[in-house]
């Protein structure tokens, strides 16, 4: 969605270097402290209809701004947070360590997530984004991409989709989508990645307690029907019973707070891991193949969340 006078009746915010900002977004922004720039993470609040509403009559005075920003602090709002299936660079960490970021000083852009943003220049130079997502907050659901209508194993199990059509989509069904990220990669690859076509994808998918793809050794992310959260391998014929949902990647960057030594390949970055306690859930993407951030090592990428958790 391009931040236009035409797009207000699309209460979604995309974070991401093809959006185009009003005065009104800026102003909204800056009172949340975040910057005009790329963002790989989509914001959406369900609130944002009465922004849209002053911002398409009027500009709205900072105060009406601050009051709105209020409002997302209220716990009668529910928060659905969405992992979006695709990508090939997803890494994940089984449990990440006691960080040393100090997620006090982030940013709560809704009851239970924290938004955090870095720019290390040690190894070299990143772009980091992270979200601290508390997995005990009421109404906080997981959810991706589901089955395609006709479904075929390891030929046609989902439709591929941008990170920006699966939140416009999604929210048909769940409008009070949070946050979106990518997870699972697919094949055929290379692929058209503005048309969304059929396609299979590699690691355990769960979507909504359906299987989606099977297992294949990745490890996975697993949210079980009440919402407790596991990063496991499973087995081919494991039992997927209490699974509500589940995405996979392509290894362990971070394992019981030990960071494996890895290749040196940079690239643009998606990884997440837990807590050592389980309830804390870290996203984590990192900017690459520009002239001034070529991306990160699946090592950097154990590092970051190590440090975030």
């Amino acid at each position: 969605m391009n931040g236009n006078q035409q797009s207000c009746k699309r209460p979604i915010v995309p974070f991401n270097h093809d959006s185009q900002w009003t005065d009104g977004y800026s102003r909204m922004l800056e009172v949340l402290g975040m910057e005009k720039k790329r963002h790989p993470f989509y914001v959406h609040w369900e609130l944002l209809n009465l922004y849209r509403v002053n911002r398409c009559r009027r500009d709205p005075e900072p105060t009406e701004i601050q009051a709105f920003l209020q409002k997302l602090d209220n716990p009668g709002v529910a928060v659905a947070m969405c992992l979006l299936v695709f990508s090939g660079f997803l890494v994940v960490a089984s449990v990440a360590g006691e960080g040393s970021y100090d997620w006090k000083t982030a940013r709560e852009l809704y009851l239970g997530i924290r938004y955090a943003h870095v720019e290390p220049s040690v190894p070299q130079k990143m772009v980091v984004y992270c979200l601290k997502i508390d997995s005990h907050t009421p109404g906080l659901m997981f959810y991706t991409t589901p089955r395609h209508a006709e479904w075929v194993e390891g030929k046609t199990e989902t439709n591929r989709q941008t990170t920006r059509n699966f939140i416009r989509q999604s929210r048909q069904k769940h409008p009070k989508l949070a946050v979106a990220v990518n997870a699972n990669s697919f094949s055929p690859w290379p692929a058209p990645f503005q048309q969304e076509d059929p396609t299979n994808i590699f690691g355990l998918a769960v979507s909504k307690g359906t299987l989606v793809s099977s297992s294949n050794t990745m490890p996975s992310l697993l949210v079980s029907k009440i919402g407790k959260l596991q990063i496991a391998t499973v087995p081919a014929d494991g039992d997927l019973l209490d699974v509500e949902t589940a995405v996979s990647g392509f290894g362990l960057c971070l394992i019981d707070g030990e960071v494996p030594t890895t290749g040196e390949d940079q690239h643009p970055r998606t990884g997440l891991g837990l807590s050592q306690d389980g309830r804390y859930l870290f996203l984590l993407t990192i900017d690459g193949r520009q002239p001034s951030t070529p991306g990160a090592t699946v090592q950097d990428v154990g590092n970051l969340l190590k440090k975030f958790g």
